[in-house]
């Protein structure tokens, strides 16, 4: 059988590869505010994550959880305990309680629900 010899022909839609050759003849620029600012934040592993109250950012490994700041990246807090930290996932893997403060977040990821901040949508 001669798999690799068969004429390439294109899948793709017309609309998708005018999509494409008008976004790959885009210029970069700075993008809008609020996006102008970038932050990277190392989420190895993650398998969920979220936002607590103060919109920081909750990631959720399996080795524990991190709660840092989005807007700067800064860590503000690190726990590596995995036993406590699945402990307080909920049965339906949908919340999270902070063992930091107590906080019930909405979480999202591989195995979680869509979290989003419902005062985002107040804005």
């Amino acid at each position: 059988m001669k798999f690799f010899n068969r004429p390439r022909q294109e899948i793709r839609t017309k609309f998708e590869v005018d999509l494409l050759y008008k976004a790959q003849s885009m210029k970069s620029a700075k993008p809008p505010h609020p996006w102008a600012t970038e932050v990277i934040i190392p989420a190895a592993g993650c398998i969920a994550c979220g936002w607590n109250i103060d919109e920081d950012l909750v990631l959720i490994s399996g080795s524990g959880y991190s709660l840092t700041q989005a807007r700067t990246g800064l860590l503000i807090h690190r726990d590596r305990d995995s036993n406590l930290t699945y402990e307080r996932m909920s049965n339906n893997d949908l919340t999270f309680q902070l063992p930091l403060n107590n906080e019930y977040i909405s979480i999202f990821g591989f195995e979680s629900g869509d979290s989003y901040n419902k005062r985002w949508l107040d804005r």
